[in-house]
């Protein structure tokens, strides 16, 4: 029989009015480039720093719609973690992590491949995972 467990990323408050501050911040300084510059140097400057300032914010929206998730998976005795998030995907034998902690609204694995970083997930979910692996990681 094939257990699964999913855990999906989430956004708190907190984070995305820090990043939309930055963002707008960064944003309203390409702005006054635009408005005060006087060649096309500081047209493409503008242009950066409004670009560097809201794609972040971007980013996390879409996080929003279609989180990142965490599957572990137990198929005939062998557990699985598969992480998903856009095209970046990763799949890990539980055999090979070697310790698993919770910092900074991320979930850290250090595994043989050496350390991966599942960002925005909860410390609800991180329990959630640490319960299923408890037997077989070194949890912090």
């Amino acid at each position: 029989m094939m257990d699964r467990i999913q855990l999906f990323s989430t956004i708190t408050h907190s984070t995305k009015k820090k990043i939309l501050k930055r963002g707008v911040f960064l944003a309203a300084i390409g702005a006054l480039f635009w408005i005060f510059g006087h060649n096309f140097f500081h047209f493409m400057i503008g242009a950066l720093l409004m670009g560097v300032g809201m794609v972040p914010y971007r980013k996390i929206t879409a996080l929003e719609v279609k989180p990142s998730v965490i599957t572990l998976v137990e198929d005939k005795g062998e557990k699985t973690l598969f992480y998903a998030s856009g095209r970046k995907k990763i799949l890990l034998p539980v055999s090979d992590i070697h310790k698993i902690s919770y910092e900074d609204e991320s979930i850290l694995v250090e595994a043989k491949k050496g350390k991966l970083i599942f960002p925005y997930f909860s410390e609800r979910s991180f329990q959630r995972l640490n319960s299923c692996l408890q037997d077989v990681v070194e949890l912090d």
